[in-house]
């Protein structure tokens, strides 16, 4: 299943909304994700702090009953002595917040607990750069993680829904000629089609960033307790190798659209029609020079919409390949100088097949996808072809120049 086709159709005809949504969300995310960094950098800094006896002057168990749970912290001051001058502080970690670890809070307060009650110093880690900044006791809490979670998860929401909203709204060209609705319906223009850019492979770093900062958090937590038991680091390192295997895609991506940039697709006529032949010339920016040809594949797609009906109301997209035929094309039309290829494509569109349709459901997309072996990485090129059902022929061009 294409992602980017699936998003698509459910982000066509709301790039606004799905603006203000990721403008919504971001807004959440940025301080939160501020005040965990925060507090995530000090607590790893502080491994590097001095080691200094400090008194413990008061202490405080600390209660929350939450919505669905209770939540706890510890809460107090204790003074040091640094250099000639005496320094009070009430950080107990470097988490501020509450949570619901009970454990982890008995922990520390039982700890305290009894440096207070008999007077003996307790070992406190202090800021050499900052005598004034110290934590009384450095331990990683499940507390220390929400703040990273909650707004990576509202990061990567809002990341995509405004980068949805801004494709959304790119897509959108001048008003549809009723009687030539492949007029500004599509990323062509007259005769030519343009391959897919940049949009996937942004697309494809926001998914690999997006997993991979969510799931890096989980790691750090996991593999630096020595009590987490194997089973559970077996689990996250099977997604950290995911998280690596998405960004090592994006990457392979990256390197395709530079090496190879945008193809263009010159086409025989316009629109196409269903139960018809279509013919047109792929240009490459850069010879693809393959001794087993290219790959020429059409394909049609159709997404659907399927509400559950009931209290959650909940909407779901699915897609499914219509058509499919492939062929191999081992001819190169470019006998001049340059440093390109010009592959010729034809095939022929069956008639009982639906045309393009994105206006409701279910939404029809042809394409064309061209892919060859290459030395280093491999080509690959993606076009959204204009398949409409025409009555009057008349409205139909036909490109007479050779290329």
């Amino acid at each position: 299943m294409s992602f980017k086709d699936v998003m698509s159709a459910s982000m066509r005809g709301s790039g606004f909304v799905f603006l203000l949504l990721g403008g919504i969300f971001l807004l959440v995310a940025i301080p939160l994700f501020i005040v965990g960094g925060v507090q995530l950098y000090d607590h790893y800094a502080s491994a590097s702090w001095t080691s200094t006896p400090a008194y413990v002057e008061k202490l405080d168990w600390v209660e929350e009953q939450g919505e669905e749970s209770t939540l706890y912290s510890v809460k107090g001051s204790y003074r040091y002595q640094w250099g000639s001058e005496t320094y009070r502080c009430d950080r107990i970690t470097a988490e501020t917040g509450t949570s619901s670890d009970r454990a982890a809070w008995q922990e520390i307060y039982d700890a305290l607990k009894t440096s207070r009650d008999t007077g003996s110093p307790v070992m406190v880690l202090v800021d050499p750069a900052a005598p004034a900044n110290a934590i009384a006791v450095r331990k990683m809490t499940v507390g220390l993680l929400i703040f990273p979670i909650v707004s990576s998860f509202f990061l990567i929401l809002g990341s995509a829904f405004l980068a949805g909203g801004i494709w959304t709204l790119l897509q959108r060209k001048t008003s549809i000629d009723p009687s030539r609705p492949w007029i500004g319906d599509g990323p062509w223009d007259g005769f030519q089609i343009k391959s897919s850019g940049w949009t996937d492979v942004i697309l494809a770093w926001v998914v690999a960033l997006g997993i991979s900062l969510f799931i890096s958090i989980f790691a750090v937590f996991v593999f630096s307790d020595p009590t987490v038991p194997i089973v559970v680091k077996g689990i996250i390192g099977a997604f950290v190798l995911l998280a690596v295997g998405l960004v090592i895609r994006a990457v392979y991506m990256t390197m395709r659209r530079l090496k190879y940039g945008d193809s263009l697709l010159l086409l025989s006529q316009i629109p196409l029609i269903p139960g018809a032949e279509f013919s047109g010339v792929v240009l490459t920016k850069m010879a693809l020079k393959t001794e087993e040809g290219c790959k020429a594949t059409l394909r049609c797609i159709e997404i659907t919409r399927k509400e559950s009906g009931g209290s959650d109301n909940e909407t779901t997209y699915s897609e499914d390949v219509k058509f499919e035929k492939s062929l191999v094309v081992r001819a190169d039309l470019n006998r001049g100088p340059t440093n390109r290829s010009a592959i010729p494509i034809r095939f022929d569109i069956p008639g009982h097949l639906p045309a393009r349709f994105l206006t409701g459901y279910p939404q029809i997309r042809w394409k064309l996808v061209l892919e060859a072996e290459t030395t280093g990485v491999d080509y690959f090129a993606e076009f959204e072809l204009p398949v409409y059902m025409v009555d009057d022929l008349s409205l139909v061009q036909h490109r007479n120049t050779d290329v």
